[in-house]
């Protein structure tokens, strides 16, 4: 008995540790929003140059949705790949905001064919870099994923690369695919 509780107070603080970071860096991203949207306000009265502010401001919207997107893909990974035997398809259905509706069914799937003597996955991201980037098709964030796994009859650590491709879905991008190696 003491065992669940001591799984869902690391659940618990797990959740308010994302959170967290989501809160600092959606403020962030309203922060650096607010910050160009000034300076092209200044730099449309200081220069008649329309050309130069439309391919600044361009730049600066994919900027922000690089960043946007590195971050999407990190919270989803480290929520992913995290499972914990007394809950194993919740993860996924805290997933169904960040992915396309094909792949969530994909995830429930998934999901129902967990391995039985699994107890719990841990998974964290290293840094994460844009490997592709076509506004008009997909864009693909790759990173390091490090997995502490524990089995009824031990623990391992694994260090493993992982691509997530974005897809545009109802005006958000959404998580189309994930590979893992």
């Amino acid at each position: 008995m003491n065992k669940k509780y001591l799984y869902l107070v690391i659940a618990l603080i797990f959740i308010i540790v994302i959170g967290t970071i989501f809160v600092i860096v959606n403020s962030s991203n309203s922060n650096i929003s607010n910050q160009s949207n000034n300076q092209i306000q200044t730099n449309e009265k200081d220069s008649g140059e329309t050309k130069n502010k439309d391919q600044g401001s361009e730049e600066t919207n994919n900027n922000e949705l690089k960043a946007k997107l590195k971050n999407k893909t990190r919270i989803f990974l480290e929520k992913y790949g995290t499972y914990t035997s007394y809950d194993k398809l919740e993860n996924y259905n805290e997933l169904k905001s960040f992915v396309t509706d094909n792949f969530f069914n994909q995830l429930l799937k998934q999901g129902e064919n967990i391995k039985k003597d699994l107890k719990n996955i841990r998974t964290a991201t290293s840094a994460v870099n844009i490997k592709e980037f076509d506004i008009n098709k997909q864009i693909i964030c790759k990173t390091e994923i490090r997995q502490e796994v524990e089995r009824k009859d031990g623990k391992d650590i694994l260090y493993k690369n992982a691509e997530v491709s974005f897809k545009k879905y109802n005006n958000d991008w959404r998580v189309d695919e994930i590979n893992i190696k």
